[in-house]
């Protein structure tokens, strides 16, 4: 007795199909077992069909895994890109405050000599304002030190302590520093509030697009950006996710600062309150 399941579909049949043909074979073998009648090669063959069927069933679901594993992968190539892009944005938008400080520096020494400090004091004022803004939207990376550096150079103007024109250098190196946190990937130490105690954790930073950290012998987590724009720390809860990131700080430790490094990326979607 042999039995032929024609699918019409052209491919390959869906796994659902194979599932249903096993599930049939298992129940005719059950019911033929009862009959005394029934001829050896019959139930022989039976039980080959059964085998074959088996090994496409297996062999389908490999195939649906390599698959699976194929978009991850092509889903964290894409997340990594737009955060690429997003710290290239970064990059861009320090560049134009630069040049317009340099523009409004200009404008005050060509204008009325009497007023040329106040000029370049208003400007030097709103653009650690704007610059500001930038460090609190950004990756929350020693955010109290960077906001610190800011104000010390608007109140040490403010007091007579340095001139407008040296507060315009200082700021001008603050921005290089910016710049440089962009391209620089490493290990930091920095305190940081996790579940409502604060503590010294060591930061993985990749740039200014993402950061790890690590506490104790086996905590770790990461920053993620809610839809809102805002940051939080989420702890790494998976086995996975734990060993991936713990193996970029070991790779960190050893002054291994490029190349692949599969890590677990959550996009702003995916972050939860």
């Amino acid at each position: 007795m042999k039995i032929n399941i024609i699918c019409n579909a052209g491919g390959k049949p869906p796994a659902k199909f194979y599932l249903n043909k096993v599930k049939l074979l298992l129940m005719l073998l059950l019911s033929v077992s009862c009959f005394s009648s029934l001829k050896a090669d019959e139930l022989n063959d039976l039980t080959s069909e059964l085998i074959k069927i088996r090994g496409e069933v297996e062999m389908l679901q490999n195939e649906i895994d390599i698959e699976k594993n194929a978009l991850k992968n092509r889903m964290r190539a894409i997340e990594l890109s737009k955060a690429e892009l997003s710290n290239e944005i970064q990059r861009e938008t320090l560049k134009i405050k630069q040049i317009n400080l340099s523009i409004a520096s200009k404008k005050a020494q060509r204008g009325n000599p009497g007023k040329e400090e106040e000029t370049i004091k208003s400007g030097v004022l709103d653009s650690v304002e704007i610059m500001k803004k930038h460090i609190e939207n950004s990756l929350p990376f020693k955010v109290e030190e960077r906001l610190s550096a800011l104000n010390e150079i608007s109140d040490q103007m403010n007091n007579g302590a340095i001139s407008s024109y040296r507060a315009v250098s200082r700021l001008w190196s603050f921005y290089e520093d910016e710049f440089r946190l962009t391209r620089e990937n490493g290990l930091f130490s920095q305190p940081m509030e996790i579940n409502g105690e604060k503590r010294i954790v060591t930061i993985a930073r990749l740039g200014m697009i993402m950061a790890y950290y690590h506490y104790g012998e086996s905590d770790y987590g990461m920053f993620a950006r809610e839809s809102s724009g805002k940051w939080i720390v989420r702890p790494l809860t998976e086995k996975k996710h734990i060993e991936l990131v713990a193996s970029l700080f070991d790779s960190l430790k050893k002054q291994i600062r490029t190349g692949f490094f599969e890590l677990p990326v959550l996009g702003v979607m995916e972050v939860k309150k």
